[in-house]
């Protein structure tokens, strides 16, 4: 036996007599996350926490959740506007099957208090999520994580949310959480890929269109970090200042969201560094996790996300003591 494998057993022997192993042993063959969706009515750098804790608390506070299903979760939410005169909106999400351990993409309606009855947007015998909404020089649609599909393309659609046609953008190159954000002339998609550092290494790729070549980034991955490079929704732009949502799964998958600020993004350049943390609400239903951020005018939508019981509804609240 090398040197590399008795120090590689004598870390997991280390970990084994940790008890912190037995407890997440304990929550992960009993318990799941389960998400949800709720919109708040502050704007997205308030409840990115870039004015305060205060107004972050208060913003966080005041979201409106979509009603629980116990069949499925929802998660990944986007949110486009449908009508700005009557204050409707339309948002996006993954709807996550727990007997058939896939998700799909469903869609609502929201205006300004209460949600419509969901709809399918898009199924497939792969699994959908993270519904990324595209809105370029006329062209409507939402790029979904499809990466099981061994493809990344976008659906576009009507000014309803009734898709299309399909476009692929990236034939034969699977990515996760595509994330868009026009700068500097021209259109930058950030994403992961798929396998081990799915959760931890970011790749960018810059484009002259959604309809243009592809190129990757000359430093790709430009990032690799656990707890702060997987997309976690739309970035944003405030005090001319372009900031980037990341998920944060260094304890665990979901956890929180980090709020980066953009100071280099260039052909061969990209830095960032964290500015603020949006955190799942102490005492909230849903204080396990938060994964991801979008925005729409004065709206910003969230996903929040419980430990529920594998078992039986009713051992629900025995996940406190082990979370």
């Amino acid at each position: 036996m090398t040197g590399s494998h008795l120090n590689k057993l004598r870390v997991l022997a280390d970990r084994i007599l940790e008890p912190a192993f037995y407890k997440d042993q304990i929550k992960y063959r009993m318990f799941q996350q389960s998400w949800n969706v709720g919109v708040t009515a502050y704007p997205v750098h308030i409840v990115a926490g870039l004015e305060g804790l205060q107004k972050q608390n208060e913003a966080l506070d005041k979201v409106m959740w979509m009603e629980e299903e116990a069949s499925n979760f929802k998660a990944d939410p986007f949110i486009v506007s449908l009508n700005k005169a009557s204050d409707e909106y339309l948002v996006y999400y993954e709807n996550y099957c727990w007997s058939k351990s896939i998700g799909r993409i469903d869609r609502v309606t929201f205006d300004g208090s209460s949600f419509s009855k969901p709809a399918v947007s898009l199924d497939s015998q792969f699994h959908l999520s993270y519904p990324f909404v595209v809105d370029h020089l006329g062209t409507k649609g939402y790029v979904p994580e499809h990466s099981e599909s061994g493809d990344t393309s976008l659906y576009v659609t009507d000014n309803m949310g009734e898709i299309l046609e399909k476009r692929s953008l990236l034939k034969r190159l699977p990515l996760i959480d595509c994330t868009f954000v026009e700068h500097d002339g021209l259109l930058w998609l950030f994403a992961t890929k798929p396998g081990v550092n799915e959760n931890s290494d970011l790749f960018v790729f810059y484009s002259e269109g959604l309809d243009k070549p592809w190129r990757m980034h000359e430093r790709n991955p430009v990032k690799s970090d656990v707890s702060n490079a997987r997309p976690a929704g739309r970035p944003f732009m405030f005090h001319n200042q372009l900031f980037r949502p990341a998920q944060n799964c260094a304890s665990y998958y979901g956890q929180n969201v980090v709020i980066n600020q953009v100071t280099k993004l260039t052909t061969s350049e990209f830095a960032e560094e964290p500015i603020s943390v949006i955190r799942p609400p102490v005492g909230s239903r849903y204080g396990y996790g938060l994964h991801t951020i979008s925005h729409c005018d004065q709206y910003s939508v969230i996903d929040g996300a419980r430990l529920t019981s594998k078992i039986h509804p009713s051992l629900d609240g025995f996940a406190k003591l082990i979370s």
